[in-house]
This record gives structure tokens, C-alpha cells and sequence, in this order.
């Protein structure tokens, strides 16, 4: 988290984890009570609402990931000198995505909630063209930008001053676009259904209802394994993160028993302690300024 690519790739973490554990939760009551679906439509559209603001908070971080890599390569000393890295920047970024990812995914939760699901709904109609506008429109941005970044390494390379960027800025380059094309490769099942979808119940098109499961089989497997791919990608790729996540996840039985014995150390105070001591040298250094002097010619 002390650097901004770090913060945008935790956030798609937390995303992938809220995708994960409500397919997960919705899979094991499905399957262990047939019936669990029709009694909890609540429950089911509430995991639906949540879902789509995943997916709209995965497709918003992996492009402002982007953006930042590619000031970070191609305008170095804009990047360095300006304000995209900042903590209070990426912070109110971050915010913004998941308020807009909010914003967009409310007609999810009201149409699955409202009385006629099976009807025609001019808001699903919008609603869902926008998200399939939004992956297409930023999956060709995207890919833009990493070409552009691609094409500075070359000519970096070329001008042999690619010694100036280090090892784990590569490494880091690589893991961002290997992230970004495994996303939009794993979400393009998801984006073919809905544009069958559209067209089999707003565009009158004859689809068989054996397609429409199909791809919708294939659509939860893709995003599942879109949303449990990216710890692998960042283990893989980068030794630094490979060495993070192992100490987050390892357990240091020295460091705990150091601590453990700093804590037993701690005793409270007796009348030989050192902490006595000094009391007592400031209170005697005290009295012999403001008391009159007791020595033996006084008597």
C-alpha cells in the first residue's frame, strides 16, 4: 500500500474477494437447498447487485491502472512532480470508482426486486448497453495505453537507456498488463451474453434458450476464474509481491517470542528500580534550590 499501483491493486483484490465469496455463498445454498432461490429473491438480488459493482469496480481500477502506469513510463517527470501519486489522490480515486460502480448498478438490484421480472424494462435495456459500452470503450483505451507504454520501452531499449528503468518496474509493467488482458479476455463470455440476452428479449430474435444457458454456464466459470487469477498473476510475475504475500501469510515464531519475552520484562517499578531513582535525584536537585542549605555550620 505505500505506493499507488500497490493501493489500485488491492482494491481490485477487495473487489475479486466480494465477487468470490457471494458466488461461493449463493452456489453452496443453491445447491444444498433446491428451493433456497425462489424463497430468498431478496438475498439472490442483493448478490446480484453486488456482483455488478465488482465487475464495474474491476473494469474502472484496471484502467485507472493504466493511466497511471503510463505517466509513470511515458511522462516520468510529470509523474513525479505532479499530484496522480499522491495518498490523499489515490484515496478520493478510489472512492470515486466505488461510488460511480454504485451508481451504475442500482437498476441491477430494482429490476430483479420489481413485481413483473419477466417483463420488458426500458432501464435494463439502458442500463445494460452502458455496461457493455463501458468494457468495449475501455478495453480498446487500454489497449491503446499499453501499447503506447510498450512502444517508450522499445525506444528505451533502442537509446540504451533502458538500464534507467529498474527490474521491478518491469516486473510491475508486466504484471498490470498481464492483469488487464486476462480481465477483458475472461469477461468477453459475459459481454457476449448480454448482447444475446438483449437481442433474444428487446430485439425480437429467435435464440434457442439452450444457447442462452450455455453461455450463461460459461459466463460463471469465466468470471469466477477472472476473479481468482490475479493473486496468481501477482505470485508469478513479481518477486517482490511473491516475498509480500508470503510474509503476510507466514508466520515469524522468533519475532513473536521476542515480543512475548519484552512482555514479560515489563514489571512495575520497586523502590530500587532505576525509574525511583531518577525521581528522587530530580526532587533532592529541586529542594536544594528552593530549601535553605542544611549543612553542619548551620547548627
Amino acid at each position: 500500500m505505500r505506493t499507488a499501483t500497490n493501493a489500485y491493486l488491492v482494491n481490485l483484490a477487495v473487489a475479486d474477494l466480494l465477487h468470490l465469496s457471494l458466488h461461493w455463498y449463493t452456489w453452496i445454498c443453491a445447491i444444498t437447498d433446491y428451493t433456497w432461490l425462489h424463497q430468498n429473491i431478496t438475498a439472490l438480488c442483493v448478490d446480484m447487485f453486488l456482483s455488478r459493482i465488482s465487475q464495474y469496480v474491476s473494469l474502472f481500477t484496471v484502467t485507472v491502472l493504466s493511466l497511471e502506469r503510463y505517466m509513470a513510463f511515458c511522462k516520468p517527470h510529470a509523474y513525479r512532480e505532479g499530484f496522480i501519486h499522491k495518498r490523499t489522490r489515490v484515496i478520493q480515486v478510489i472512492v470515486f470508482v466505488w461510488s460511480l460502480a454504485v451508481l451504475l448498478s442500482i437498476e441491477q438490484f430494482v429490476g430483479c426486486m420489481s413485481v413483473d421480472p419477466h417483463g420488458k424494462k426500458l432501464p435494463e435495456l439502458i442500463f445494460e448497453s452502458i455496461y457493455v459500452l463501458a468494457v468495449f470503450s475501455l478495453m480498446c483505451a487500454v489497449l491503446c495505453v499499453y501499447s503506447m507504454i510498450i512502444r517508450q520501452l522499445q525506444r528505451l531499449r533502442n537509446a540504451n537507456a533502458a538500464g534507467s528503468i529498474r527490474t521491478h518496474e518491469h516486473q510491475i509493467m508486466r504484471v498490470c498488463l498481464t492483469t488487464a488482458l486476462t480481465h477483458f479476455t475472461f469477461t468477453l463470455p459475459f459481454i457476449c451474453y448480454l448482447v444475446t440476452y438483449l437481442l433474444w428479449r428487446y430485439g425480437d430474435v429467435e435464440i434457442p434458450q439452450e444457447v442462452i444457458l450455455c453461455l450463461n454456464n460459461l459466463v460463471v466459470y469465466s468470471l469466477e476464474i477472472n476473479s481468482s487469477s490475479n493473486i496468481l498473476i501477482y505470485n508469478a510475475m513479481s518477486s517482490k509481491y511473491r516475498k509480500a504475500f508470503k510474509d503476510a501469510f507466514s508466520i515469524n515464531f522468533r519475532k513473536l517470542r521476542h515480543c512475548k519475552e519484552k512482555v514479560q520484562n515489563v514489571r512495575r517499578p520497586t523502590l530500587n528500580s532505576p525509574t525511583i531513582d531518577k525521581e528522587m535525584t530530580i526532587f533532592s536537585s529541586g529542594c536544594s534550590q528552593h530549601c535553605p542549605a542544611t549543612s553542619a555550620t548551620n547548627f
